[in-house]
């Protein structure tokens, strides 16, 4: 009888495991609809002759690359990004750069908004407002051609038919290969200029988002079953070892192959926006186009990706505008954040938004302009997805202050003690690696369980600690500090309305220590 109900048990077990594989395998096909490209005759040999009335825009995006990944920005890992350093060398650097979100939705949802994610809607993996109106539908109602290559279920307006022109990751091996991009962007470059029309191009690379280059991560498992099969390359990859291990995860041999694994990928995506900015010049348009390059948010590691740490929020951010941006400059005093892109782009274009922004025109800075500029940008989390299993969101509401003068403080009111996170970022060699270690050494084993259940309040001295491994929050030698942050976070809720202000001032008024309500 006993092995009765156990093989029951087993059979119960492997078939709701072989339903859920079916389950994300359909899903995902289900994300990737069909690509959308309709071409004018002649556009094949059509180049840009000269500028168009208005100028033409590319949002370049990488999904998922640190901030200090490039080597411009002091990756140690040799040649590992010179497209995106020599792009830098033609415009302008913003070292001060953050995304309002660390995770991909909501992040890009700030992008073609221009709002915070109480205000359009999308707080974690879910759509904006309908009646929120976009970047691309604004620009397209300008007289612009709209086109987007991958992500497009991610990016508002979501819909194919709300663009000219749409390329799916299955086109391209996942956002994963060079020269795909490269030809699918000059299509659309020199459709353009047959057409005589501006136009605004969202190409998002998918590198160096897991799974990292050469590495066996069950999400490459389940796209290769979704008939989605993810290149194998670059040849020139890295090996273990070339790359140092960055100082908010531990010293370990498989942390320091995944690394060389992420840093491929991020070759990979390097050699990307080579391929995509090749096409630009072949096309003749470059000397017309502003090209703004941002990632989405930082690695997808432990106390990255998903966290409102340092290197969850802040982004690499070049923009070059011939003639109009002087090559080489470095802003590294400005507070620039995503919030900010669809004002500057709309600005660019000479299009008036339809509604009021939350963020503000960089085109002063670009110019060179003193600006003030705020001396905080905003971050948020809410839904965090698992990666493995993408119809399962979990509520970790949180949000956070990051100010000019290098301090960030946190508030998790999901942390109750009990409550575990759960993330994509558990899914590589690092977590494992990372549990391993816990199991002999007190301290890793008190940093992972912070990774797993945070407390409500954290407070970093960010230059002098900037993988926030000191928790100041308790520290009364910054208690004056503290105050004032938690002050400019409820300014700052209130502003914006957010649903998580009740919560806040019951937390500042004593009455919760934290923990989902």
């Amino acid at each position: 009888m006993v092995r009765k109900w156990a093989f029951r048990l087993v059979a119960a077990i492997v078939t709701l495991a072989l339903l859920t594989v079916i389950g994300v395998v359909a899903q995902r096909r289900l994300n990737l609809p069909a690509s959308k490209v309709e071409l004018a005759a002649g556009s094949a040999t059509a180049t840009w002759q000269q500028a168009p009335e208005r100028p033409n825009i590319l949002l370049l995006t990488v999904d998922d690359m640190n901030w200090n990944s490039a080597g411009i920005l002091g990756a140690d890992v040799r040649g590992v990004t010179p497209h995106i350093d020599a792009l830098a060398g033609q415009g302008m650097l913003f070292r001060r750069a953050f995304v309002t979100s660390p995770i991909c939705q909501p992040s890009r949802s700030v992008w073609m908004t221009g709002m915070y994610p109480p205000r359009n809607g999308a707080t974690g993996f879910n759509r904006i407002n309908e009646d929120v109106p976009t970047l691309a539908d604004t620009l397209r109602a300008n007289g612009y051609r709209v086109g987007i290559v991958n992500k497009v279920t991610h990016t508002p307006p979501y819909m194919p038919d709300r663009w000219d022109y749409f390329v799916a990751e299955r086109d391209n091996g996942v956002g994963r290969i060079p020269e795909k991009m490269g030809e699918q962007a000059e299509a659309f470059f020199r459709d353009a200029a047959r057409r005589g029309t501006p136009f605004f191009l969202n190409l998002n690379i998918n590198d160096p988002h897991r799974p990292f280059a050469g590495t066996s991560n069950p999400l490459a498992l389940l796209d290769r079953a979704a008939g989605l099969d993810y290149p194998t390359g670059p040849t020139d990859a890295y090996k273990q070892g070339d790359a140092s291990i960055p100082g908010f995860l531990p010293q370990a041999p498989s942390i320091s192959r995944e690394m060389a694994e992420y840093f491929t990928s991020v070759h990979r995506a390097d050699q990307s926006v080579g391929a995509v900015l090749a096409a630009l010049e072949r096309s003749g348009a470059a000397p017309y186009t502003l090209v703004i390059l941002v990632s989405d948010n930082g690695m997808a590691f432990p106390f990255g990706k998903s966290t409102l740490y340092e290197n969850g929020t802040r982004t690499l951010m070049v923009v070059r505008w011939p003639d109009r941006v002087s090559a080489g400059g470095v802003d590294d005093s400005h507070m620039v954040s995503g919030i900010d892109i669809a004002p500057t782009i709309l600005d660019a274009a000479g299009v008036p938004s339809p509604v009021v922004l939350d963020g503000r025109s960089l085109l002063p800075l670009l110019a060179g302009q003193a600006d003030a500029g705020p001396d905080h940008v905003f971050t948020y989390l809410a839904q965090v997805n698992t990666g493995l299993v993408p119809f399962l969101d979990l509520d970790f509401t949180s949000r956070a202050v990051r100010s000019r003068d290098g301090w960030l403080y946190i508030w998790s009111p999901w942390a109750d003690g009990k409550k575990a996170f759960v993330a994509e970022a558990m899914l590589g060699r690092t977590y494992p690696a990372m549990q391993e270690l816990a199991e002999k050494d007190p301290a890793m084993a008190a940093r992972v369980d912070l990774f797993r259940h945070r407390v409500p309040e954290e407070l970093f001295n960010v230059d002098r600690d900037p993988d926030g491994l000191t928790n100041l929050a308790d520290n009364k030698a910054h208690a004056e500090r503290l105050a004032s942050l938690r002050q400019v976070l409820l300014r700052h809720l209130e502003e914006t309305n957010d649903p998580a202000l009740d919560r806040y001032r019951d937390f500042l008024a004593g009455k919760t220590k934290g923990g989902a309500s």
